[in-house]
């Protein structure tokens, strides 16, 4: 029975780390996309332990670990997006830059290479 009061509790305690982690990186990803549409430069801050790439909008994992190779139809994948029509648009972040997705090209089979630090914003 102890084992079982302690396997409920771990649950609730890593469901309580998600969502602080989600907004958390919510918070950092609109930071970063209002500084970069107002030209400032972000404020230096600590990298992440593993490479990571963020992704804002309709997905149950925000954050995604980067690994050689990592591309945008894997991510949204790992992220398990939630919708099940295609959205509206998506635009990877890199750099503070901007690179609209070509969603048409993205269906049929052309792919984005994502890169640590990466962060994907997704309208529906």
């Amino acid at each position: 029975m102890a084992l079982l009061a302690w396997g409920c509790a771990s649950k609730r305690e890593r469901q309580a780390q998600i969502r602080r982690a989600y907004a958390e990186g919510e918070q950092a990803a609109r930071m970063q996309m209002e500084q970069a549409q107002t030209g400032q430069t972000p404020p230096l801050t600590r990298p992440p332990a593993q490479p990571q790439v963020r992704i804002l909008g309709p997905v149950r994992n925000p954050v995604v670990m980067w690994y050689r190779g990592l591309t945008l139809s894997r991510a949204l994948t790992l992220a398990d997006y939630e919708k099940q029509t295609a959205p509206v648009a998506i635009t990877i972040y890199r750099n503070n830059q901007p690179l609209r997705v070509d969603l048409q090209s993205l269906l049929q089979g052309q792919d984005y290479q994502l890169f640590p630090g990466d962060m994907i914003y997704i309208q529906d």
